[in-house]
């Protein structure tokens, strides 16, 4: 592996430095703690100097480049939210229109059970209006078990 000029890479401790001998003496696994400890402040700031080396041999974009890759970026999103919105409306009225077909026109939704628990309504009314224009009210009334039996 070459090096460029200028700039020193330091190894990681490793397993395999533990039982190195070093002036003839093993080094516990304390000392190689201690060592690596008190190394951190050189290893931080030799790694700050090839940050800055590293970041002077980057090629920037221009202002025009950015604000242009910008455009394109909003562009295409606004474009692919688009095409979702009418995939999205073309197989929700496709799915409707199976349903109504299917069901000849009479499907219901599904109750959605909720209970009015630590209130003091005892029914709530929503006006519903249909596709010819009625009005018709829409009544829900506490679940059973709750508070306001």
């Amino acid at each position: 592996m070459t090096r460029p000029p200028g700039v020193v890479f330091e190894t990681a401790l490793t397993y395999a430095d533990l039982p190195r001998q070093v002036a003839g003496q093993a080094r516990t696994v304390a000392e190689i703690f201690m060592s690596a400890i008190l190394s951190f402040p050189a290893k931080a700031l030799t790694f700050l100097k090839e940050v800055r080396i590293e970041m002077q041999r980057v090629s920037w974009p221009t202002r025009r480049e950015v604000v242009r890759l910008t455009v394109i970026v909003v562009l295409v999103s606004a474009f692919v939210a688009a095409l979702l919105g009418v995939f999205d409306y073309v197989f929700s009225r496709a799915l409707f229109f199976v349903d109504d077909t299917i069901s000849g026109g009479q499907s219901q939704p599904a109750p959605v059970p909720f209970g009015l628990e630590g209130t003091d309504q005892q029914e709530v009314t929503i006006p519903i209006t249909t596709e010819q224009g009625e009005s018709t009210p829409l009544e829900i009334l506490p679940t059973a078990g709750g508070e306001n039996e």
